[in-house]
């Protein structure tokens, strides 16, 4: 902000309101830039009541729209702040609002109040702001997003759940904006917490106007942990009239760490690429034992097999890495062949005792008949062959063109790069 052009565009704004519900006024010295701009909320504080009891944003004590560093509560000793409204890391109608993070240790957040990394109004942007929830109880119809803008970009924002209790229906949004523009790069990781039985987790959405392109691309959602009575995962979605031209693609949803941890209970969950589209949207298993209510709008499926650990299941010889526990399959949008389904072993690397035939490990097994899965484009074959790290494999199935089917498994066999031991006799 040293240019001519950037001083007479602060200068027409020093006039400028800049409020979340209590009249500040940043003037353009303070409007994007604040020595001090770490706030700390805890209970025991002297002015807890009159500063931030009834909602906090951090510009309205900071006076700056970014890099607001906001902490709130406290494990130990514990420290729960009762929020009576919303909590903003940085807001503005006038300027971009980026870079600021909230961390709420422990809290209780009333009901319908909302939390926000960055929070612009307008056609101003909110980008690469975060939010990490690590406890506290959410009292229903809760809201978290890591950016939020009206009609700007939402753009590289993110969203991580370590714990928490979220009571009744509640929302997750990586970023979001209501205006014509792609809400894209954001992320929501949840690793822990229990969820209500109407969650919803979106990677981003864009939600408003009709142009084309503006629509909620390359998101993504990781799953490590938590449970959750019900709900909804999706790595993106987009809302409009222009139905042909803003369709949400290239989101992602990833269940499990990427070292194979995974603690999550999804069993009553419906898992979708993006809730208006499948066009290049991905799943990525990365564990072993995952069980999800339903799945759909994917165009790829991708299966790691992971080390086992003693910190992580992984995907160990003979397991089953994906359950569908509903009759839907693959999903009612779904259009999945043989050539959909990916296999990467090269975690598996690392194991230089697993050798030869290795073994078969289960891709994914429906709830019943229910995986319509056709043969693989170029070759009309329902198995396919590939290699991965020092592995080959081959995926089969016992669908048919014209039959749905149980199960998707490959065996694995190691061609290269192994260590094998053998002792012939011992002294006598």
């Amino acid at each position: 902000m040293t240019g001519l052009k950037d001083r007479q565009r602060l200068a027409l704004y020093v006039a400028l309101g800049l409020s979340a519900g209590s009249g500040l006024t940043l003037d353009a010295s303070t409007a994007y830039a604040n020595p001090d701009n770490h706030v700390t909320v805890l209970s025991t504080d002297p002015d807890f009541s009159t500063k931030y009891a009834s909602g906090i944003n951090a510009t309205n004590e900071t006076h700056s729209v970014k890099d607001n560093v906001v902490t709130i509560g406290r494990k130990s000793p514990v420290d729960t702040p009762a929020i009576n409204g919303d909590v903003v890391g940085g807001y503005s109608d006038a300027y971009a609002v980026t870079h600021n993070t909230v961390t709420v240790d422990d809290m209780t957040l009333a009901l319908a109040k909302s939390v926000f990394g960055g929070l612009a109004d307008g056609d101003k942007a909110a980008d690469d702001n975060e939010v990490t929830i690590n406890g506290g109880t959410y009292a229903g119809s809760n809201v978290v997003y890591g950016g939020k803008s009206d009609t700007g970009t939402a753009t590289h924002n993110k969203v991580t759940i370590n714990g928490g209790t979220y009571d009744g229906s509640n929302a997750v949004y990586g970023g979001r904006t209501s205006g014509t523009v792609a809400t894209t790069g954001n992320e929501v990781i949840i690793n822990g917490g229990h969820f209500g039985s109407n969650t919803d987790v979106y990677g981003g959405e864009s939600a408003g106007g009709t142009a084309e392109g503006a629509a909620a691309m390359g998101n993504t959602v990781t799953i490590t942990g938590g449970v959750f009575d019900g709900g909804n995962i999706y790595g993106g979605n987009t809302t409009g009239t222009a139905t042909t031209t803003r369709r949400s693609s290239d989101n992602k949803v990833y269940l499990g760490a990427k070292n194979g941890a995974y603690s999550a209970d999804l069993t009553h969950v419906n898992i979708r690429g993006a809730k208006d589209a499948r066009t290049a949207n991905k799943l990525f298993v990365r564990a072993s034992g995952v069980t999800v209510g339903s799945l759909d709008n994917f165009d790829e499926y991708h299966f790691q097999l992971t080390q086992p650990t003693a910190g992580a299941v992984g995907v160990p010889v003979g397991s089953t890495m994906l359950a569908i526990g509903g009759t839907g399959g693959f999903g009612s949008n779904a259009n999945v062949t043989m050539g959909s389904l990916y296999l990467d072993a090269s975690e598996w690397n690392k194991d230089k005792q697993l050798y030869g035939n290795v073994g078969t490990v289960g891709l994914v097994v429906a709830n019943g008949q229910h995986l319509a899965i056709h043969p693989v484009p170029s070759t009309n074959s329902m198995k396919r062959n590939g290699e991965s790290g020092d592995f080959e494999y081959e995926l089969t199935t016992d669908a048919t063109d014209t039959q749905e089917g149980t199960y998707v498994s490959a065996e694995v066999h190691r061609n290269r790069n192994a260590e094998i031991t053998w002792e012939c006799c011992s002294k006598q």
